[in-house]
């Protein structure tokens, strides 16, 4: 009907309610009145449409098997009086009523005629209303307002719909924009993709111009289906550090990728070339050792696994001046010794063994022994060499150094002073303390080429402000690195960075290593020591002693001083007891505030006294001091200045004293290089310029 209100035209032809549902034809007309568009054509009431139907149900009743065609018109006084309307129209105006014949197409139900004039035919409905065909309709009056009441419905009706519509079409317009603004900054951001990428192709010199602008088109072309990579084949480098946590452990269930085994030993080329000492660490940190030269036929082996122009290390190296030892500690079983300069075998490819310094960079064999033992580590050799120390020929590690009766093994490798520390004594050597000139230039001479910036621990260590040597040997000479040391109280250790010199670092830092030493250098000595040599002077004992003698002369002058001031009370005390009783009565209030005043070791000034007794009178009644008063004053007074130059006297001579012997001990700590003792002697200098200052000092 809405529909219909809208467009004046019905959404579907007219279809008479009987070919929809199982009913007569009988109730078609009565189907249709109620339905139809025009409400005035409708029945007025419930009850009216109640008795048309019961008048369709008698005459479906009566005659069961007549079929009325509702295209056919029966004939006027055949039909009940009640029986259904079948075709009628009304006019848009409520006065006018248009009954269509029978013979007339459905359809001029659905449309009114649009004529406002009384058409042809109106009598003969009149007449078929008369008959009983159709019901009488109470039809409104010219006069009553269902014309403008159902205009305003339609109105309403319009408006109703019209806000609907309207906020359909609002909400169609955002999701419009929300999906264009989407496409929009997709667009963007695929072209900033392609413009950044043409940029980066750019900046790449072998890379062809033609990448930027096939990845400015990649959008627009269908992806072709990419096959995944096939997995990636592990090497034997990547084997070998997957594995070393394991091999550092002895397992030896899976070993490296290219391992070959040769009895119980499994042989592994590392083509990086390290140095002699990082090799030795590497090789360690994966439960193996550089390969040993034990025989031609492991010569032989180690010169098939090596690659065309490759040298290797071997396992062995320069104990002494002319000594070769493995690293297990075996000696060299070649009946010749590896020439040329330096303390580490090497094997080239075309099977030649020669010596080489330790700081070259070479590739090398590692070695593993199927048990999960290394009896050619580090630590292994160590114990061997201190087993080994009281025996005729002792044993110590491949690259050894010898100066006249001493050893010297540089350790490569991170570590704190303590654990320096339990290298030496794992090894019965102890770190090298470089006590002489002599030893230190031939250290420096044979080390320029170590790879250790950090430096090496030596043996030097800073108590109370003084370098020594935890050797006990004397400190005499010194070879700082820089003029002024770390100012940092805990750098109290010593290490020596190859080509520089000494430097002082915090024993809790991590050096690059130390320096180990065999030698009978070591001293023992008392650690209750009376006499302190120059290159270790007794600074703390120097303070001591002057303290001593300034407190010593303190006491003195704090006696003297007491002594005065008893001097000064007897005397007042004498001198009130001969006055006259007047005269004393008077003088008696003035005495106890003076005698009240002098309550300490040092005598008051005149004026402090005066003071004093005036704050007991009113203003102008305090009596002017007594002469003979004035007399014992003045005289104690001028003793006790007496007393305390006497004692600055003293203070200076010992003040004089202390610090010639600072000079002395400046000069000696300066000769020895005990920088941070020549710039705490410095400051003690200072400290002394003022007597009285440093008296005090002192005294406190």
């Amino acid at each position: 009907m809405l529909h219909e209100l809208l467009t004046a035209v019905k959404p579907k032809p007219n279809v008479l309610p009987s070919s929809l549902c199982n009913c007569g034809s009988e109730f078609d007309l009565v189907i249709q009145r109620a339905t139809h568009p025009n409400p005035i054509m409708r029945y007025p009431d419930a009850d009216s449409m109640a008795n048309a139907i019961r008048e369709a149900l008698k005459s479906s009743a009566a005659k069961p098997t007549r079929n009325l065609s509702p295209t056919s018109r029966p004939l006027p006084g055949k039909l009940p009086k009640a029986a259904p309307m079948q075709k009628a129209v009304v006019a848009q105006k409520p006065e006018v009523v248009t009954a269509v014949a029978p013979e007339s197409s459905p359809a001029s139900l659905a449309t009114p005629p649009r004529n406002l004039e009384k058409p042809a035919g109106a009598d003969e409905v009149a007449d078929e209303v008369a008959d009983g065909f159709l019901p009488p309709l109470d039809l409104p009056s010219a006069n009553s307002n269902w014309p403008l009441v159902r205009n305003m419905l339609i109105i309403a009706a319009l408006l109703v719909v019209l806000v609907f519509v309207y906020q359909k079409l609002e909400i169609h317009k955002d999701t419009v924009a929300k999906k264009e603004y989407a496409h929009n900054l997709r667009i963007k951001e695929e072209e900033m993709r392609r413009r950044s990428e043409a940029e980066q192709a750019a900046k790449i010199p072998d890379q062809p111009k033609v990448m930027a602008e096939n990845n400015a088109i990649s959008s627009n072309v269908t992806p072709e289906k990419v096959e995944p990579a096939p997995p990636k084949v592990e090497t034997p480098m990547e084997s070998l550090e997957r594995l070393q946590f394991a091999l550092s452990k002895g397992e030896r269930a899976e070993m490296p990728i290219g391992v070959k085994r040769r009895g119980d030993l499994d042989f592994f080329l590392v083509t990086e070339e390290m140095t002699w000492d990082q090799a030795l660490e590497f090789t360690e940190n994966h439960g193996a050792h550089i390969a040993l030269p034990e025989s031609d036929d492991s010569l032989t082996l180690l010169g098939d696994m090596l690659q065309n122009s490759e040298t290797i290390w071997l396992g062995a190296g320069l104990t002494g001046r002319d000594q070769w030892t493995l690293l297990d500690g075996n000696p060299w079983s070649f009946e010749k010794t590896p020439p040329g300069i330096g303390s580490f075998a090497t094997l080239s490819h075309l099977g030649n063994v020669k010596a080489a310094e330790g700081h070259r960079k070479l590739a090398f064999v590692m070695a593993w022994h199927r048990d999960g033992s290394n009896p050619s580590s580090l630590a292994a050799i160590l114990q061997k060499t201190k087993k080994s120390l009281d025996t005729d020929q002792p044993i110590y590690p491949p690259g050894t150094m010898v100066q006249g009766s001493r050893y010297f093994l540089p350790i490569v490798r991170k570590m704190t002073r303590s654990e320096a520390a339990e290298f030496a004594a794992r090894s019965g050597a102890h770190i090298a303390a470089l006590s002489t000139k002599e030893e230190n230039y031939w250290v420096k001479d044979h080390m320029q080429q170590l790879e250790a910036e950090a430096g090496i621990w030596l043996a030097g260590e800073k108590i109370a402000g003084v370098w020594t040597w935890i050797t006990k040997e004397p400190w005499t000479y010194a070879d700082w690195s820089s003029k002024e040391l770390d100012d940092d109280e805990d750098a109290s250790a010593m290490v020596y960075r190859p080509g520089k010199g000494w430097h002082n670092m915090s024993p809790d830092e991590k050096a690059d290593g130390v320096l180990l030493e065999w030698s009978k250098d070591a001293k023992a000595q008392s650690a209750e020591q009376d006499t302190i040599n120059a290159g270790t002077p007794d600074v703390a004992g120097l303070i001591t002693k002057a303290r001593d003698l300034v407190v010593a002369a303190d006491k003195e002058r704090n006696a003297n001083l007491a002594a005065n001031m008893k001097d000064l009370k007897w005397d007042l005390e004498v001198w009130h007891g001969q006055l006259k009783p007047l005269i004393q009565l008077q003088w008696k209030m003035p005495l106890e505030i003076i005698m009240t005043t002098c309550n300490g070791a040092r005598v008051p000034t005149a004026e402090e006294i005066t003071a004093a007794v005036e704050e007991n009178y009113d203003d102008g009644e305090a009596p002017e001091m007594h002469p003979d008063i004035v007399k014992f004053h003045t005289y104690n007074f001028t003793k006790q200045k007496e007393i305390d130059a006497a004692f600055l006297l003293r203070c200076g001579r010992i003040r004089d004293a202390y610090v010639v012997k600072l000079k002395e001990m400046g000069s000696a700590a300066q000769n020895s290089g005990q920088q941070d003792l020549v710039r705490q002697l410095k400051d003690y200098l200072e400290d002394a310029e003022d007597v009285e200052q440093w008296t005090e000092s002192l005294i406190e």
